[in-house]
């Protein structure tokens, strides 16, 4: 990373944000790559911050300390960050705000009853992202631990402006340009105008397969079929795969009729359908990937949390594999539930908007949180909410009228856990 740039993009967001963490500790993760701005950013807003760190296949415990401590060094903010590498209950029970980050995670029952009272857990991303078995929600909700997603929309932030420029360098590692190319958009979720949107502007044709139709986008019928240079698939995935074997997934392979390139930025694809000898293409070409010394097609890496940064894993992950003539990125299945392609390939500018975002709300609900409520405004709406979990899951919501306003509240999108037995 360019230490000077990225430094003066966190100290513009953190002003732009009005980030201000001050008497806080933060407890996080110190990573690789772009994820080395997490514990910079909450101790340039001025926390205390204890940042957990592992080997991985990512780096080692040592470079990520040495790579976290040098960007925090460039801001001036070292002395204010201890990266550690495993936990202490002390550790735990004297953080105010807990992000939900990979090396964290699982915040399962036992690390929550290690946590204080009140203390707030930013998702870190959009509630409606959340997967199953990151955070225990009911143990937080008994040990008053409030959990609550980020507003990635709010226009300080604009983290989904990035999205399409995903499905962009997917597409061009496939050696497709979106310029003068025929795309299906399969998107059923508030990624898909922006993808929209950058993909039609750079001069694709686009047409968005969904079951209900998105605003602004033209909608194409589930049993049309068609010819396309590429698919990109950015569905909210469930117990079926989106695609895969009709009348065992979402839609049926045929159904999208033909195409060349996949890419996979969310959602499971059942790749067992694209018969025929892995191959791995770079961006510029195609060629088979040998295994040294063997002359066998090169297998995929598995997958993992995060996508692979520039410079790590080398550029075999970056790559596409070719499946019985479709081109498939990224190469490495993802999985289950799990993104493809991270807004971590698109360098650092983004994980500093999107971190910067979570540590706000953790900063809004460490401030403003009271012992029987939140309140929430609705993305768009004139309305406060308060809004209480139903029986351990989001699946329902409880409001009533405005008690209480806060200060740029829309920086969280949803509060998914109060303190149990809370009242309105």
């Amino acid at each position: 990373m360019n230490r000077k740039r990225v430094a003066r993009k966190i100290a513009e967001t953190v002003r732009r944000l009005r980030l201000d963490l001050s008497g806080l500790d933060v407890l996080t993760e110190a990573a690789t790559g772009p994820y080395a701005v997490t514990a910079v950013i909450a101790a340039h807003a001025g926390a205390r911050v204890t940042a957990l760190t592992k080997n991985s296949r990512y780096g080692t415990a040592e470079e990520v300390r040495r790579e976290t401590i040098e960007l925090a060094a460039e801001m001036g903010v070292a002395d204010r960050i201890e990266i550690v590498e495993s936990l202490r209950p002390d550790e735990i029970a004297r953080a105010n705000v807990v992000t939900n980050s990979g090396h964290l995670r699982p915040i399962d029952a036992r690390f929550v009853r290690a946590m204080t009272p009140g203390t707030v857990v930013p998702l870190m991303y959009e509630s409606w992202e959340l997967r199953e078995g990151e955070i225990d929600l009911n143990a937080c909700r008994r040990r008053g631990i409030v959990v609550a997603g980020t507003n990635e929309r709010h226009p300080h932030l604009r983290v989904f402006d990035y999205l399409g420029l995903l499905a962009v360098k997917g597409l061009l590692h496939c050696g497709v340009p979106a310029a003068c190319s025929r795309l299906l958009l399969v998107c059923d979720n508030p990624f898909c105008p922006y993808i929209l949107k950058t993909l039609t502007d750079c001069g694709a044709a686009v047409d968005v397969l969904t079951p209900t139709g998105v605003v602004g986008a033209p909608k194409r019928c589930g049993d049309e079929r068609s010819m396309y240079d590429g698919v990109i698939v950015a569905d909210t995935p469930g117990v079926q795969p989106i695609l895969g074997k009709a009348g065992e997934a979402k839609y049926a392979v045929e159904q999208l009729g033909q195409f060349d390139v996949l890419v996979q930025l969310w959602g499971d694809v059942d790749r067992s359908l694209f018969s025929g000898r892995a191959e791995t293409t770079g961006a510029m070409g195609w060629h088979a990937l040998r295994d040294e010394g063997r002359g066998e097609p090169a297998k995929p890496r598995p997958s993992s949390l995060r996508a692979c940064h520039p410079g790590q894993e080398g550029d075999r992950a970056n790559r596409a594999q070719m499946l019985g003539g479709v081109v498939c990125h990224p190469a490495a299945e993802p999985a289950r539930g799990h993104m493809g392609m991270l807004l971590s390939e698109l360098g650092p500018d983004p994980i500093v908007r999107l971190q910067a975002g979570g540590l706000k709300v953790g900063q809004q609900l460490a401030s403003q949180r009271r012992a029987d409520f939140l309140i929430r405004r609705e993305i768009g709406g004139a309305d406060f909410l308060i809004c209480r979990e139903i029986e351990g899951t989001t699946a329902g919501w409880e409001t009533c009228p405005t008690l209480h306003s806060f200060p740029d509240e829309s920086y969280f999108d949803k509060v998914l856990v109060l303190p149990e037995g809370c009242t309105v």
